[in-house]
C-alpha cells in the first residue's frame, strides 16, 4: 500500500499554516473546567512512511506562488519528478519490508490515550488510531451528538522521512469542539482549541541508502523508537498546551529551523519551554506551534517572541 492522498494535504495544511501567522488558539479556563469527558478521534491516514523526495527546481519555485503554480509548472518536469519519486521509493523498499508489522496508528494512539487520560476521562478509549477522513458534513454531526460536558478532540497525524531520509518528522494538528449552541446556526462552529505539533528525530546515518539501512536493520529497530519517541512527545506538548493559557512563555529564545511551504525550510525564533538530555520543546514564536528537537537549538538575543507571562 502506498501514502494516500490526504496524507499530502494534511501535511500542505500545516505547511501552510506555518508561513501564515500564528494560528493557536488557546482553550480558555471556562471550557478547561467544563470538560466532563473528551471524544478522541486521532487520525493516521497514511499506511507506512513517505520516503524523502527532492522535487526538481521548476516545481519548487512553483510552490512558491501557492498550489496554482504549483499545479501549473509541475507539467513542466512531471516526467522528471516522477522517475525520482520511483528511485525514492525503490530505496524506500527496505524500510517498507522491515516495517511491515510495525502499526504506526497503534503507537501513536497509545502515548495520546495515556496523555489525554490524565487529564480528562475518554469516554471511549480505542487502541488504534483512526484511519477515516472526516469531512465537514460529518463533523457538524459529531458536534451535534456530544453532551454537556463532553468535548470532541481531533487529531489528525503525518509522518515521513526528510532531510534524504536522514530523519523522521511527525506533524500533528488539534483541534477541540464542543456542542454548539442551539440558536438555529447550521454552520460548524470553530474550535475552542487548536495547535499543531512537530517532532524530528536526530539524524541517522549519512543519508539515501545508508540512512535507509539504518532505520531498517533489525526489524526497523531505530525507526520503531523515533515513531514511539514521537508519539510520547507530541502527547506530553499536546497535554501541556491543553493547560496552557499564556500566548508565549518567558524563556530562552532560541533559533529552529521549520519547514516552508515550497518544500525548504526557513529559520524561525522560538521559546525554550521543556529541556531533556538530549532534546528540546519549544514554542515559535511565529506560530505558536510547538516543536520536539534533538540537542538544543541555538540561543539568540531576540525580542520576536513579544510579550510573556
Amino acid at each position: 500500500m502506498r501514502l494516500r492522498i490526504l496524507g499530502v494535504m494534511v501535511l500542505g495544511l500545516f505547511l501552510q499554516a506555518c508561513v501564515i501567522g500564528p494560528q493557536r488558539t488557546i482553550l480558555k479556563a471556562a471550557d478547561r473546567q467544563g470538560i466532563q469527558s473528551i471524544s478522541l478521534y486521532n487520525l493516521v491516514i497514511q499506511d507506512e512512511v513517505k520516503p524523502a523526495v527532492n522535487l526538481s527546481n521548476a516545481t519548487q519555485a512553483g510552490m512558491a506562488f501557492g498550489a496554482l503554480g504549483a499545479l501549473i509548472t509541475a507539467s513542466i518536469d512531471s516526467s522528471v519528478n516522477k522517475g525520482r519519486a520511483q528511485i525514492a521509493e525503490e530505496l524506500a523498499d527496505p524500510l517498507l519490508d522491515a516495517a511491515m508489522n510495525v502499526d504506526a496508528r497503534q503507537i501513536l494512539q497509545t502515548e495520546l490515550n495515556a496523555s489525554l487520560e490524565s487529564l480528562y476521562p475518554l469516554k471511549e478509549k480505542r487502541a488504534l488510531a483512526e484511519a477515516v477522513f472526516v469531512p465537514n458534513t460529518k463533523l457538524r454531526s459529531k458536534f451535534a451528538q456530544l453532551e454537556q460536558g463532553q468535548y470532541l478532540l481531533y487529531v489528525s497525524n503525518f509522518y515521513e522521512l526528510i532531510d534524504d531520509s536522514k530523519t523522521l518528522r511527525v506533524n500533528a494538528t488539534a483541534s477541540m469542539y464542543k456542542k454548539p449552541k442551539q440558536n438555529g446556526n447550521q454552520d460548524s462552529p470553530g474550535p475552542v482549541y487548536y495547535n499543531a505539533f512537530s517532532y524530528k528525530s536526530a539524524p541517522v546515518g549519512n543519508g539515501a541508502a545508508d540512512s535507509i539501512a539504518a532505520w531498517s536493520d533489525k526489524d526497523a529497530q531505530l525507526f520503531v523508537a523515533a515513531l514511539k519517541d514521537a508519539a510520547r512527545e507530541i502527547a506530553w506538548s499536546l497535554k501541556y498546551d491543553l493547560q496552557n493559557n499564556v500566548t508565549m512563555e518567558c524563556g530562552k529564545m532560541v533559533s529552529i529551523t521549520v519547514p516552508a511551504i515550497n518544500g525548504g525550510t526557513f529559520a524561525n525564533d522560538a521559546v525554550v519551554i521543556d529541556k531533556r538530555p538530549d532534546r528540546t520543546i519549544v514554542r515559535s514564536a511565529v506560530s505558536h506551534f510547538l516543536y520536539s528537537v534533538p540537542g538544543t537549538p541555538k540561543e539568540i538575543h531576540s525580542k520576536s517572541g513579544g510579550k510573556c507571562k
